[in-house]
């Protein structure tokens, strides 16, 4: 439980190099962070990664479309942090009721 009230999950990937664009990441993060939000009901997840983790940024910003914020840490260097609310999932095309709205139409 966060400090607001909100319950917070964090996830994260690690993906072998052999298994990179071949959309595993894409699958592993859908399959945490659906689940997560709607089944379990969380409020929030959080992805976070160092600077260095292009892939990873990418696949949050660029394939979800979850904008990443900069967040200086003294331990690891620069580091992004993603904060996906539930409603924001919920309205992506990437979520269960996304990827129905998606079949209803096509």
């Amino acid at each position: 439980m966060h400090k607001d009230g909100k319950t917070i999950g964090n996830a994260g990937l690690m993906l072998d190099s052999e298994f990179h664009c071949k959309r595993y990441a894409y699958h592993a993060f859908s399959i945490n962070i659906d689940p997560g939000l709607r089944i379990l009901g969380l409020d929030e997840i959080h992805v976070a990664c160092v600077d260095a983790n292009v892939a990873l940024k990418g696949l949050v910003n660029v394939k979800f479309g979850f904008r990443p914020a900069l967040v200086q840490d003294k331990l690891f260097g620069t580091e992004w942090i993603c904060k996906i609310t539930r409603e924001q999932w919920r309205r992506s095309a990437h979520s269960t009721e996304g990827r129905a709205r998606t079949s209803l139409r096509g």
